[in-house]
């Protein structure tokens, strides 16, 4: 049977459509990005000791003008800033996530939030002076204390490469890269100690090369503080299981040891189906018998108050994981650690949110807001956000209010 030309013309003017609607988004979202400003900057090479006596002076004028800055700050606005770790070979990546969220939000003369930057290592002068001279807001560089991005006393860097070559032989997702497991213990116990974070009340961790693509109608710190929030996400996702086989039980454990520390309106139970206050009192039931799911809030995107962080419960959960040596004998990402914190040691209904208005993609996972309201001021489309595609983390979002109950 041949096609009708009437509806072969009206599949021709659907393609059209949609594909002129892909590009009016892209060029929506293109909008947004700042080009950056040809610089010239210093180019000392690492070991210059000219190169090394500019970082270090800027970094001791940093500390001194950020003190100042919270000094000066006005009384109504919440005292937050935008947290990046990155490397010197990651400049444009941070300049490009910063331009997009000056565009969508940060680019408001009402909000403006200095940027927090850190390294493990030392900054190259050229990179501060991209990242700057790329950005409208103040930026405020720093580096990671030694301390914090190392081994703890207790475990054997020896023996933690003989664990990250077991890793790798079986293909545990990162796990072979000694920096990724600094990385994640350093997210899970220490930012929130870094001396440029002192005085402040909030974060926004941001990475390099992530993207944003709604103009924010409201100031997501003062939504923070008007709710008295702790923890905000907007993408839920599943653990490779291969990457913390023992984080659980060291977590159920911890919880038993402190039950008082368990909050009476924790949100467990959306991780580990069955689970209760009194899971953790009754010996009959252990972490296999209500199991963890793997499920998570993606912590690449969160924004939270740092007093939650910086608290004795968290400083407690943080320890007990530290002394099993999880985070190098195996592969303990900082996102299952926030995650399971927040859902323990808060109210999660009231101290837990999530931000829908924040269009956000990173890697392969974007999300877009899905209420009309919402998405109007987006150039994402609803129809890709991750949270609507994936089955096996809907009782985390529900207990986040996402879903019907």
């Amino acid at each position: 049977m041949g096609r009708s030309p009437f509806n072969t013309l009206k599949r021709r003017r659907l393609s059209l459509g949609l594909a002129a609607g892909a590009v009016f988004t892209i060029l929506l979202h293109i909008r947004s990005i700042t080009v950056p400003r040809p610089i010239s900057a210093p180019t000392y090479a690492p070991e210059d000791p000219k190169g090394r006596s500019f970082v270090q002076t800027r970094y001791r004028e940093d500390a001194g003008a950020i003190a100042r800055l919270l000094a000066a700050w006005p009384e109504d606005k919440p005292r937050a800033a935008i947290f990046v770790l990155a490397r010197n070979q990651e400049a444009m990546g941070v300049v490009q996530s910063l331009n997009e969220l000056e565009a969508t939000f940060n680019g408001n003369v009402s909000a403006m939030y200095p940027y927090v930057i850190v390294n493990n290592g030392d900054f190259s002068p050229s990179f501060m002076q991209v990242v700057e001279r790329s950005v409208a807001g103040r930026c405020f560089f720093g580096k990671v204390p030694q301390e914090h991005w190392s081994y703890p006393p207790h475990v054997s860097a020896e023996a933690a490469a003989k664990a990250r070559a077991q890793q790798a032989a079986a293909n545990v997702f990162h796990g072979e890269l000694e920096s990724y497991h600094f990385m994640c213990r350093y997210f899970s116990g220490f930012f929130m100690h870094h001396p440029l974070l002192r005085g402040f009340d909030y974060y926004w961790r941001v990475e390099p090369s992530v993207h944003f693509y709604c103009h924010l109608q409201q100031d997501p710190f003062l939504t923070m503080q008007s709710k008295q929030a702790a923890y905000g996400w907007n993408i839920v996702r599943l653990e490779l299981m291969s990457t913390i086989p023992s984080l659980w039980s060291t977590v159920f454990q911890f919880l038993r040891d402190n039950a008082t520390l368990l909050h009476p309106n924790n949100g467990l139970a959306s991780v580990a189906p069955g689970f209760s206050r009194v899971s953790v009192t009754d010996l009959t039931v252990t972490e296999h018998t209500v199991p963890y799911t793997g499920c998570h809030y993606w912590s690449n995107f969160e924004i939270g108050s740092l007093a939650f962080f910086r608290s004795e419960a968290y400083q407690a959960f943080f320890a007990a994981l530290e002394r099993s040596g999880g985070f190098f004998y195996e592969r303990w990402g900082d996102a299952p650690v926030h995650s399971l914190a927040a859902l323990a040691l808060l109210d999660a209904r009231a101290a837990i949110h999530f931000f829908d208005d924040i269009g956000y993609r990173h890697d392969d996972a974007m999300h877009c807001p899905q209420a009309p309201d919402a998405v109007r001021h987006c150039s994402c489309m609803p129809a890709v956000d991750f949270n609507q595609h994936q089955s096996y983390c809907k009782s985390l979002q529900r207990q986040a209010g996402l879903l019907g109950q």
